[in-house]
Order: C-alpha cells, then sequence, then structure tokens
C-alpha cells in the first residue's frame, strides 16, 4: 500500500491520494482553519473507514447467499481518549441492514466473519470495538 497526503497551502487542509491516484479531502479542526471546519478529521476518516471496511465484507457476503438488499447503513458511534493523542478507544457499529433473506442467524454470521477475519481497518485497531446490528 501507498499513499500522499498534500498541504492544501492553508491552516490544516489537506489532500489524500491513493495508489490508484484517486483523492479525498481531510482537515484539522475548525480552531486551525480559521473556524471553519473544511473537510472530515483525519479522525473521522479512521471511524468511517472502520464501517466501510466491515461494509463491503457484509455486503458482498450477504449477496453471495442470496440475500437481496433494499437499504443498508452503518450508524458509528466512537469515544476517544481524554490525553493526547486522544485514541480511539470504544467504537460501536450499528448496522440497520433491509431487503429479502435476511436472519438474524445470517447476519450476525456474517458481521462476526467481517470482524474476525475479513476487516483489515477493524483489526487494526488496538481498542475496543464492538458491533450490533437492525433489521
Amino acid at each position: 500500500m501507498q499513499g500522499t497526503v498534500k498541504w492544501l497551502g492553508k491552516g490544516a487542509h489537506f489532500e489524500g491520494i491513493t495508489s490508484e491516484g484517486l483523492s479525498f479531502e481531510l482537515a484539522g479542526p475548525p480552531q486551525l482553519n480559521n473556524g471553519v471546519q473544511l473537510a472530515p478529521k483525519p479522525i473521522d476518516i479512521l471511524m468511517h473507514a472502520a464501517a466501510a471496511c466491515t461494509s463491503v465484507d457484509i455486503v458482498t457476503m450477504l449477496k453471495e447467499r442470496g440475500v437481496e438488499l433494499t437499504s443498508y447503513e452503518v450508524k458509528v458511534e466512537a469515544e476517544r481518549g481524554e490525553v493526547a493523542p486522544k485514541p480511539i478507544e470504544k467504537m460501536n457499529l450499528h448496522y440497520v441492514i433491509k431487503g429479502s433473506g435476511l436472519s438474524e442467524a445470517l447476519v450476525s454470521e456474517v458481521i462476526d466473519i467481517a470482524f474476525k477475519v475479513e476487516s483489515g481497518v477493524v483489526n487494526t485497531f488496538k481498542s475496543d470495538v464492538t458491533w450490533s446490528f437492525e433489521l
């Protein structure tokens, strides 16, 4: 894996560029950018990356098992430490999944596999990452 982060010339505002040439913005908090939140903070991107990474696996596995999804979203809540560097110490990912062919047993199994086997992002955390779901 490779990537580049470039400063955009003002405050704490950056562009991330993947090895495939795709780009995204990130920024520090508003107090570092004249009171404006210019883009997601890196810690926000990390939190969303955990949800997105597990979602890639969950949606793929559900479809492979014949599920017809009609809607899917992940609500993420995280708690950061009080002392710098203020890492994410706890995170809960709540999956709201709708469609046909769903059962509690199937969804629980698929999410468990995503967390324990598949998700590189979640398995990068050295903290308490939990999950729940809703059909």
